[in-house]
């Protein structure tokens, strides 16, 4: 524990010492040289950050490499992965290793989030309660290198069992609609606002997933027929608070919300504050 410590001092006085030297000639630099060197002491902070992160995270806390979010019914390689990760953490089988997210699985991962602050009620369609979603993705990446997962995702196969007595759904009509997310690029925290307009109907229903984890803006109709027109006009607003590219979805038809679906992506980047 001292050798980390003094060697985040170390990483620290650096860090100083390489700013204090820049300091002395930034004044006689041009537009193009003062980015550059902001772009350099950009790098350099967050190397600082990256050594700091692994300092704080506890000791002997393992790196889950994955970044999937995985629920029941998933099988693959990830699930394997998580699977050794919650054995090694004590609170699944090393007998059921076995790469298929069944019954067994969730409710290791439902004791891993209770033991570690996550969520500890509810179920996996309410809170997230045995589901690995992105607050149990980054509590689980904490003992990575700079506590975050970086390699590659690993592999995953999503199975659904129909039911013996459903039927296919109806085609499900779209309605005219126009979409603006603006602006899809800037520094984090990075605010955005979108602009929905849908040639609507009392039978439409539609569904705008931010692609953060947070909760989406929804409407369910609940019918497809017995429709009398109805325009629908919306404006919300949302601020991304972490670095990453997320992925705005947008759902609608003239349907109950269980069968629309995806009509409209837009992918939005939060970048790091210089």
């Amino acid at each position: 524990m001292h050798k980390k410590i003094i060697f985040g001092l170390g990483i620290i006085i650096l860090f100083l010492g390489v700013n204090t030297a820049s300091a002395q000639v930034l004044t006689g630099m041009t537009a193009d040289q003062l980015r550059a060197e902001i772009a350099r002491l950009t790098k350099v902070a967050d190397t600082l950050r990256s050594k700091i992160a692994q300092l704080e995270a506890p000791a002997g806390a393992a790196c889950l490499q994955t970044n999937l979010r995985m629920k029941r019914g998933d099988s693959g390689q990830s699930v394997t992965t998580l699977q050794t990760f919650l054995s090694n953490a004590g609170v699944y089988p090393p007998s059921l290793i076995t790469g298929y997210f069944g019954p067994a699985t969730e409710l290791g991962v439902q004791r891993w989030q209770a033991a570690n602050g996550v969520v500890s009620y509810g179920t996996p369609s309410t809170t997230g309660y045995g589901l690995v979603g992105p607050s149990t993705l980054k509590a689980m990446h904490l003992g990575c290198p700079g506590g975050r997962y970086t390699g590659p995702s690993g592999s995953l196969t999503t199975t659904t069992t129909p039911s013996a007595t459903s039927k296919p759904s109806p085609k499900v009509l779209v309605e005219k609609y126009s979409l603006s997310v603006n602006p899809t690029k800037g520094l984090n925290p990075l605010a955005v606002t979108v602009t929905l307009n849908i040639t609507g109907s009392t039978c439409t229903s539609y569904s705008l997933d931010w692609g953060d984890g947070t909760p989406a803006i929804s409407y369910n109709s609940g019918k497809r027929t017995s429709c009398v027109a109805k325009p629908i006009n919306i404006t919300r607003s949302h601020v991304y608070n972490r670095n990453g590219k997320y992925k705005v979805i947008f759902k609608t038809g003239k349907a109950p919300l269980s069968e629309i679906q995806t009509v409209n992506t837009v992918v939005v980047e939060s970048l790091p504050a210089l």
